[in-house]
């Protein structure tokens, strides 16, 4: 058997490891700042790893437009678009649509989400339906309740002219 060159444990055929971008999420995105790389000061930040270490302008090798040819030119503003879109996300379209594709983890749940569900006719919802069931069996209770409301309220009026007249009876006797 020949010796392989392959690092024990690691397999053409395995599958990749876990993205570290699935086990930790991305840091929110910084806020691009006002200057440009041209016109920065005499000491700029780096940021590495979410810690700022200081970093004198000397040391800073800032592209010069001179020596850069005409495609180079293009490919760092390319770069200096992507980072400034980085930095500072576009406002999003459809939020709705974000809401729905936020929990899809794998392409099939993000191609259902992607797609609109279709709706119903409001009158057609079976939630419509159970509210509207819901509704008339709340204004049955109503007015069944009025109708007993109504009930007590007579035999109130009816005790109260019974205790009267007999008080009246009473007292003129």
């Amino acid at each position: 058997r020949s010796a392989s060159t392959e690092v024990p444990g690691e397999s053409p055929y395995r599958s990749p490891p876990t993205s570290p971008l699935r086990a930790n999420p991305p840091p929110s995105p910084t806020p691009a700042p006002s200057t440009s790389l041209a016109t920065r000061g005499a000491s700029v930040g780096v940021v590495a790893a979410g810690a700022a270490v200081a970093a004198p302008a000397a040391s800073v090798t800032e592209p010069l437009t001179s020596v850069l040819t005409a495609s180079d030119r293009q490919f760092y503003r390319l770069a200096e678009l992507v980072v400034s879109v980085a930095r500072a996300p576009p406002a999003r379209v459809d939020p709705v649509l974000d809401r729905r594709l936020e929990p899809a983890t794998t392409l099939e749940e993000v191609a259902t989400a992607a797609v609109a569900p279709r709706r119903l006719p409001v009158a057609e919802s079976e939630e419509m339906t159970s509210l509207r069931q819901e509704v008339d069996r709340l204004q049955a209770l109503a007015k069944d309740t009025e109708d007993k409301l109504h009930v007590e309220m007579d035999l109130r009026v009816k005790s109260d002219v019974f205790c009267v007249q007999t008080s009246t009876e009473l007292h003129q006797a």
